[in-house]
Formats: structure tokens, C-alpha cells, sequence
């Protein structure tokens, strides 16, 4: 098993690292410009705020001018465009985050579940799909019990509540993306997922946690330093990290089929 783990890391490590690359690279900058793109919205309408309240205040006491009736009009207008754009950036943003997450994540799953590395044949249609039709029921249960947990519970408890349940959820979701390969069927695989996972919960989720602290290790080393080199170095260990804990993953789960 050991050297079947290293084996595979060593010889699809480049192509690995690559997916993983631009799977990062195009997430962030689509939340990166989303993310500017929604505040530049909210700071426009925040303009416009305090000069309507002064405007309100000069149409109750009767004394607006001409020009201060095309100024409500155009300020308005400008208002009900930023929102309307507002509403679509907070729908499109994370659709398009997690389509491309979906897409290039799909392909690196898909070719660790292979034993032999064949770029010609990582776009595989069928399990794309499944690996998004995975995907989205857990992160919309993710969002809505952050919503219920937030309504709940005060501000440090909800931190606290929403980590831990993200981490379960998280677990349960690695363990169907490691075996994806082996059902057509998403309800199957789903359930399949579940079931494997609540019962090797000593087999699998240790993995997870030894990975999950030394990702966080690698992470606050970052902190020390202010060198973009550094920053890039400890990026790159990350990602081969991150590659070497779904084969990890993907192998000892073969067992479990």
C-alpha cells in the first residue's frame, strides 16, 4: 500500500499539481474580482445613502427644487441598478466558484481513482456530473445549517458550531469523492459514502485530522514571514500535500468497495 501511495504521487504528481493549479488559480480570481465587484456595488449605494436622506427630508418639508427632483430620480435609478446587479453577483459569484471547482476537482479525483495516469481521458462527462451532483447537496446543507446555527447561537459559539460541523461534513464528502469511481449511481454513492464513513471512523477520519493540523502548520508558518517567495514555497507544499491526502485517501478506501 505504502509503496503503491508513492508510487502514484511520484508519477502523476506534474499533471496533479497542475489541475490543482489552475482550480485554484481560476477560483480565486473569479471570487477575487466577484468579491470587488459586490463591494464597489454596496459602497455606491452607501454613497447615495446620507444625500437621499437629505433629499427625504426636503420633500417632506415641501422644498425641492427642480434639480433636486432629477437627482432623487437619477440616484434612484443608480440605486436599483447596483441592487439588481448586486443580486445577480451573489448568485453568480459561487455558482461559478463552484462550477469550476466542480470541473477541475472532478479531474483530479478521476485520475487518482486510476491506476494509470491518462491525460487523453481525464474529461470524463458522466462523472463530472456525479462529482457535482455530490458535491451540491453538501454544500447546500453546509449553508443552510450555518444559516440555522447563526440564528441560534451567539457569535463565538456559532464559530465554533459551524468549524466542527463543516469538518464532519467535509469528512463524509472526501470519503464519496474516493469512491465515486466505482458507482454510477450518486444516491448510491452517496449513501455508500455515509455509510463507510460512520463506520471507519477510526480508519479514515484520523487521516483527515493528521492532515487538516498540518495544513494549518504549514498555514501559520506563512504568518512569519512577509516574503512573496516564502509565500509561494509553503503554496506549493500545500498543494502537493493536498494531493498526497486524496491519494492517500483514494487508496485505503479501495479496500472498503
Amino acid at each position: 500500500m505504502k509503496n503503491k501511495i508513492i508510487k502514484k504521487f511520484k508519477e502523476n504528481v506534474f499533471w496533479l499539481f497542475l489541475i490543482e493549479l489552475l482550480c485554484l488559480s481560476l477560483t480565486s480570481v473569479i471570487g477575487f474580482f466577484g468579491y470587488k465587484e459586490i463591494q464597489s456595488r454596496l459602497d455606491l449605494i452607501n454613497t447615495y445613502g446620507p444625500r437621499l436622506g437629505e433629499l427625504a427630508n426636503k420633500l417632506q418639508s415641501q422644498n425641492l427644487a427642480i434639480s433636486d427632483v432629477m437627482e432623487i430620480s437619477n440616484q434612484l435609478t443608480s440605486i436599483e441598478t447596483s441592487t439588481e446587479v448586486l443580486r445577480l453577483m451573489i448568485i453568480i459569484v459561487p455558482l461559478a466558484v463552484f462550477l469550476v471547482y466542480s470541473f477541475f476537482q472532478s479531474i483530479s479525483w478521476y485520475a487518482i481513482s486510476k491506476d494509470k495516469f491518462d491525460i487523453k481521458k481525464l474529461i470524463e462527462r458522466k462523472y463530472f456530473f456525479g462529482f457535482f451532483s455530490i458535491s451540491f447537496p453538501y454544500f447546500l446543507a453546509l449553508y443552510l445549517i450555518w444559516i440555522f446555527l447563526f440564528k441560534i447561537l451567539s457569535l463565538n459559539a456559532f464559530l465554533l458550531a459551524s468549524i466542527l460541523t463543516t469538518l464532519i461534513l467535509l469528512y463524509f464528502l472526501f470519503v464519496s469523492y474516493g469512491i465515486l469511481h466505482q458507482y454510477r449511481s450518486v444516491f448510491i454513492c452517496i449513501k455508500k459514502g455515509l455509510s463507510i464513513g460512520f463506520n471507519n471512523v477510526g480508519k479514515f477520519l484520523p487521516i483527515m485530522l493528521g492532515f487538516l493540523i498540518l495544513f494549518f502548520l504549514i498555514f501559520t508558518l506563512g504568518t512569519f514571514s512577509s516574503s512573496i517567495a516564502v509565500y509561494i514555497a509553503l503554496g506549493v507544499i500545500l498543494l502537493l500535500v493536498w494531493i498526497m491526502f486524496k491519494i492517500i485517501l483514494t487508496e485505503k478506501l479501495r479496500d472498503f468497495i
